[in-house]
């Protein structure tokens, strides 16, 4: 993870998620997708399998917040 910006998944915000909790998972906070629902091209069940906490999830948005307001985050267009 050098030089990237990600926050480890704790165990209980990973099955609250719907993740796998046999391995680590991490969010990357120095990229954030750009893709509009409707025209996306991901064809699999879209149904949400769980959802991070409210605060885990603020924790998620302070930190890409400021990686973007220091101009270290980048937007990646998932329709290109």
């Amino acid at each position: 993870m050098d030089g990237r910006i990600a926050i480890e998944v704790p165990e209980i915000e990973a099955k609250r998620a719907g993740l796998d909790t046999e391995k680590p998972c991490w969010v990357m906070l120095d990229e954030f997708n750009s893709d509009v629902f409707e025209r996306s091209y991901v064809f699999e069940d879209r149904t949400p399998l769980g959802a991070f906490s409210s605060k885990f999830t603020a924790r998620l948005q302070g930190i890409l917040l400021a990686a973007a307001k220091d101009g270290k985050a980048r937007i990646v267009n998932r329709q290109d």
